[in-house]
């Protein structure tokens, strides 16, 4: 069995009604919650560990799993407000704002934590509810019972004592988010991607990634100089999307991750530098 861990909210679409004036339609939403319904229609063994609320978001939200074959035994219900997403779109992109305060996804607690048996093979963690406390730490403890490496971020705008606090707390690899603003591909590296990567090795010597915005084998190519790995997300899936309804689909994103993988260099050279460095 699969477990999502995170939050389960309502993404508030703006919408146009037919006089013409603004409005929001609720939307069962929050990434690990997406996760566990695509991996449920797929077809996999699959349950959600999260703070739902007993309101009427948090019914459609449990509806929304049942539909999807997710069990609901690891939920935690509370008699708390579900978190909602208010989103904007500008320039095609979304912008969100958060009401999350008090909310029963983040007053998830340690004492909350479930008990998994072995028929659990894999745990999935990610998004906002890793950030909010007491969520945050509740999520954390049940990486650290798992035995799991905790992969932090560093963003552009974290100030140099707080990145090496997040720093110190990771495992495995940490993972550098190459600029600020919204993931997708971008037409340039950042400039001060090799001074910001040289900070964070100043104070580990774990493996830094880096992603957010590597669109093309020339972008790779010149931030592996300064990275031990190339996290490449939005270009693969504009490939998906280009290709999708091709019978070529697969050797399409096959050949461009191909030029993506030697714009690094050979996997021996990288893994390599990788040892060396942990």
């Amino acid at each position: 069995m699969i477990v999502c861990c995170g939050e389960a909210l309502i993404d508030c679409l703006p919408r146009k009604l037919a006089d013409g004036e603004d409005a929001f339609q609720p939307v069962n939403g929050g990434s690990v919650y997406n996760t566990a319904i695509a991996l449920g229609r797929l077809g996999h063994k699959v349950g959600l560990f999260a703070g739902m609320s007993s309101d009427f978001f948090g019914d459609n939200l449990r509806a929304g799993l049942k539909a999807s074959l997710v069990s609901s035994q690891f939920l935690r219900t509370k008699p708390l407000h579900t978190t909602l997403a208010m989103v904007k779109l500008v320039d095609g992109h979304a912008l969100y704002s958060f009401i999350d305060d008090a909310s029963a996804g983040r007053m998830l607690v340690k004492a909350d934590l479930p008990k998994l048996s072995r028929t659990v093979s894999t745990l999935h963690f990610g998004s906002i509810s890793l950030i909010a406390e007491p969520c945050g730490s509740t999520y954390e403890a049940l990486m650290k019972r798992a035995g799991l490496c905790h992969i932090y971020l560093v963003a552009p705008t974290t100030p140099e004592e707080r990145m090496e606090l997040i720093v110190k707390r990771g495992s495995g690899f940490i993972y550098y988010i190459s600029r600020e603003g919204v993931t997708g591909m971008q037409t340039s590296v950042a400039s001060n991607l090799a001074s910001q990567v040289a900070k964070i090795r100043a104070h580990t010597n774990l493996p830094v990634a880096v992603g957010f915005g590597v669109s093309n084998p020339e972008q790779a190519s010149l931030v592996a100089q300064s990275a031990d790995a190339v996290v490449v997300g939005s270009a693969i899936v504009n490939q998906i999307a280009a290709h999708g309804k091709s019978p070529e689909l697969v050797a399409k994103v096959g050949e461009f991750v191909k030029t993506m993988t030697q714009a690094v260099g050979s996997l021996e050279q990288r893994v390599a530098k990788t040892i060396n460095l942990v």
